[in-house]
């Protein structure tokens, strides 16, 4: 909204049309409406986003009206024509609004509408209202209801309140706001944030009230408190703060993924291949990780997002199609093909995509390092004895095979049938989702991160660490 406002004065601002269209939006007291013409050559336009409620009860205090401006631009018109006759201009006043005719500096003509009307009567007030300031929320652990006088006298360390994670589903997936996953702080621009957030737990977040109060408007305050529990026993605290959630699972997937992309730099370079970076090989690089935070890289946000324990089916497959997009399809095709060719050429690898030619890698290290050689000085060697005995490593990575056929459930290309012997693949018991699939998705992360640590280990003894 474009507004400008004085109290007791009328602002205008006339923007430059280079269209046909323009239009502004300006404000006035009632005690003194807006005249039907006016000149402010000394105006310094300004504009101001406003919330509902800021407004309401902006107006409500002051006793505003609002004032708009059109002006529209036309080609040469038959009933303005005989409206101005022999006249250049023309100025018509209404009850209601005040009309501008002219004629253009080329064919056709100018019109300029003002006026004015009521946009909001006294009412509530919602903001100088605030019940926070009287009445305050009763917050789970601290002995009164918090108000914001009180929440200003606390002291560090006797404000601690707690609530669930979901608190954090209003602001997941949104552009306008930024959550930091380890710390769940929620900030939104250069506006006013949530800080002072610790993860306890799996699924439980504490903050300092006071900062809440201080740093937060009231309906994000009262949407933090809807999601309030009782404290966890003061003994527990420690043993919770250590238990993994799913911002450390994420962290932890992202820097295995990262491991095991250097780990394939040192494979290509001992393979007299000098072109190929890591995020060649896992969509993302490890320098920019590290600068613009973890959290930041391709496709990571999505697997950052709370998973309520109660989680659906669906949302359980839709989560492993984003945990697929960061630990699979990012992985390069054409950098793993240029590896397996050039440890020696196999007639079988032709179709073969992303994940097999990664399994491909693993089993020839896998038995470079059964046999004692180094992967790519004994390359021939690792590969006729891969291809005369048929000799195969259990499959390196055999539950992120398992993890990449869920998400083929999610897009229809396989039945759902495939749930449950991908559960079994993946060592999980079909039977323990009835009362949601929240806790087997923490186990296909841990699984996922267990196999791609086991990679870069295979890799790391096979080229003689």
């Amino acid at each position: 909204m474009t507004a400008c406002a004085v109290p007791g004065r009328l602002l205008s601002h006339r923007p430059t049309c280079s269209g046909s269209t323009a239009s502004s939006i300006h404000w006035a007291t009632m005690s003194r409406p807006a005249p039907p013409l006016y000149k402010t050559p000394h105006l310094t336009p300004a504009r101001v986003q406003v919330s509902r409620d800021h407004l309401q009860d902006y107006l409500t205090l002051r006793g505003m009206v609002q004032v708009y401006m059109e002006l529209h631009s036309g080609p040469v018109d038959h009933v303005i024509e005989a409206a101005l006759g022999d006249e250049t201009h023309l100025d018509l006043v209404f009850k209601d609004r005040s009309m501008s005719l002219r004629r253009g500096r080329r064919d056709g003509y100018d019109v300029e509408v003002r006026g004015a009307h009521i946009l909001a009567r006294p009412g509530p007030l919602p903001i100088t209202g605030d019940t926070l300031n009287t009445d305050g929320l009763a917050w789970p652990g601290l002995p009164l209801p918090l108000t914001n006088q009180h929440a200003r006298q606390l002291s560090v360390g006797d404000d601690m309140v707690y609530v669930r994670d979901a608190v954090l589903a209003a602001y997941e997936g949104r552009p306008d706001f930024e959550i930091s996953p380890e710390r769940a702080g929620v900030a939104c621009g250069a506006q006013r944030s949530v800080d002072y957030v610790t993860r306890i737990g799996r699924d439980l977040l504490q903050l300092e009230a006071r900062k809440l109060y201080e740093g937060a408007p009231e309906r994000t305050i009262r949407h933090w408190h809807s999601f309030a529990v009782e404290p966890p026993a003061p003994q527990d605290l420690a043993t919770m703060r250590a238990q993994p959630n799913v911002a450390t699972r994420a962290k932890d997937l992202t820097d295995a993924l990262t491991a095991l992309g250097q780990q394939l730099v040192r494979l290509a370079r001992a393979l007299d291949i000098d072109d190929l970076e890591a995020v060649d090989f896992i969509g993302m690089d490890p320098a920019q990780r590290q600068w613009s935070g973890w959290w930041n890289a391709p496709f990571v946000e999505a697997i950052t997002r709370h998973i309520p324990t109660d989680m659906t089916q669906a949302d359980l497959l839709q989560r492993c199609l984003e945990l697929d997009k960061v630990a699979i399809e990012a992985l390069g095709e054409r950098a793993l093909r240029r590896l397996v060719n050039a440890i020696g050429k196999q007639s079988d690898t032709n179709k073969f995509r992303r994940l097999k030619l990664l399994d491909r890698l693993l089993c020839l290290a896998d038995l470079a390092n059964i046999t004692g050689q180094h992967l790519a000085g004994a390359r021939t060697d690792i590969l006729d004895r891969f291809n005369e005995d048929g000799a195969r490593s259990n499959q390196p990575v055999r539950w992120l095979f398992a993890l990449s056929d869920l998400p083929q459930v999610a897009t229809h290309r396989k039945t759902p049938n495939t749930i449950p012997d991908t559960l079994e693949r993946l060592n999980l018991d079909p039977k323990a989702t009835k009362s949601g699939w929240g806790t087997t998705l923490d186990s296909i992360y841990d699984a996922a991160i267990m196999d791609l640590r086991h990679a870069c280990v295979i890799l790391d003894q096979a080229l003689g660490s």
